[in-house]
């Protein structure tokens, strides 16, 4: 899994979740990743997030975290077209 942010974040940092709550409460995740960003109350904040698994186009972590950089690059500078 992963978030894209079309603004840049202040910080990003995991979350290790302790080993009760890893097993009792998480089905055995280790933890998550929290990115922390200027927000507005009120207004609206948007963000992207999505998955992947060996079973489909995206074979491994490594080419998952690169599709992921690559998509953040291009909601912070989108093609723009002029004719």
């Amino acid at each position: 899994m992963g978030a894209a942010f079309p603004a840049q974040v202040k910080e990003a940092k995991a979350v290790l979740f302790s080993e009760k709550e890893k097993k009792e409460e998480r089905a055995g995740a280790d933890g998550h990743v929290l990115a922390i960003s200027e927000y507005e109350p009120g207004s609206e904040y948007t963000y992207y997030w999505g998955s992947a698994w060996d079973k489909a186009a995206i074979k491994s972590a490594d080419a998952w975290n690169k599709y992921m950089a690559e998509y953040a690059q291009k909601l912070r500078a989108p093609l723009t077209v002029t004719y």
